[in-house]
């Protein structure tokens, strides 16, 4: 075999082998074992005194917890405008969280400088098929979001709408 033959063929193999690993990596990767729900919920003791105490806890557990049975959950955030969490739910509370301020300032700068009425939606999608989805609502004089980070794509808007009308009676506001 000549030198051009041997390397042809360790190429052809070395491809072979990255395919291979790839399509298991991702197959692996993505066929999570189910994992046990634990709704966190603010530890601001006043926010929560102020909202009705327990039954403000039970509630958004109640709330978040039908969040986490969405096809491919990974994580959601209840958050106010600047991002501070009420209730988390999955993987990434904080960060979901955080997102809620941050898209809190995107939607208003669009409204701002863009042709654009009160959004009611801001999506993000990666290249690993997850979605990150927002979906803010007023609430008195202020906002809260729902954040959520699903594989696959994000709830429906419909859906999102029903959560944040359940979390704002758990928390005291229709």
């Amino acid at each position: 075999m000549t030198p051009a033959t041997q390397l042809w063929i360790a190429s052809g193999a070395i491809a072979f082998f990255f395919f291979v690993a790839g399509y298991l990596a991702a197959r692996f990767l993505s066929a999570r074992p189910a994992r046990a729900v634990s709704v966190e919920i603010a530890s601001d003791a006043a926010l929560l005194e102020a909202a009705g105490g327990a039954d403000t806890e039970a509630g958004l557990e109640r709330v978040l917890g039908s969040v986490a049975k969405l096809p491919g959950f990974e994580g959601a955030a209840l958050a106010d405008e600047l991002g501070l969490p009420i209730a988390s739910v999955g993987d990434h509370g904080e960060p979901l969280a955080a997102f809620a301020g941050f898209v809190d300032s995107v939607a208003e700068k669009s409204t701002m400088y863009l042709p654009m009425s009160r959004v009611r939606r801001i999506s993000v999608a990666d290249d690993m098929n997850r979605t990150l989805t927002a979906r803010p609502k007023p609430f008195g004089d202020s906002k809260i979001a729902i954040v959520t980070l699903t594989t696959g794509p994000g709830p429906q808007d419909e859906y999102l709408d029903e959560v944040l009308a359940s979390a704002s009676r758990a928390i005291g506001q229709a």
